[in-house]
């Protein structure tokens, strides 16, 4: 009677190794470049929510404020957090959750609003235009 050996050489044990071993280096390289890029677009969205807020406050005839929710119909003023939920705490940049910083040009209502990420210089600002 034949004596059968079970389980797996070194040599086949080997070569799966190497193969999953090339595989991940295909795949993570691209796995971290697809997740930049979905930062990117993730931080490219905010900010076009932000300045497209403060082109509706605009539009409105009230002077946009860089705060929560506030709405005064008094003094023509709102908030950017009435316009976007969530806003300031959930609206971050994806990167590392930084908070936007509030446009220099808020208060001047014949300027197109731009809005600064605070982190990256690839997509370090977006200026909403009637194209967009």
């Amino acid at each position: 009677m034949k004596k059968t050996k079970l389980g797996f050489t070194l040599v086949e044990i080997m070569i799966v190794v190497a193969i999953i071993a090339i595989l991940a280096a295909i795949a993570i390289p691209n796995f971290l470049q697809n997740r930049r890029d979905s930062q990117k677009n993730a931080c490219i969205s905010n900010m076009k929510q932000l300045a497209g807020a403060i082109e509706q406050i605009k539009m409105k005839g009230y002077e946009p404020l860089w705060s929560a929710d506030e709405v005064d119909d008094d003094e023509k003023t709102a908030g950017v957090g009435a316009y976007v939920k969530g806003f300031p705490d959930d609206v971050t940049c994806p990167v590392n959750n930084a908070e936007y910083e509030e446009p220099d040009n808020l208060d001047e209502p014949d300027e197109e609003a731009k809005v600064v990420c605070p982190n990256v210089d690839d997509y370090a600002s977006h200026t909403l235009t009637s194209a967009d």
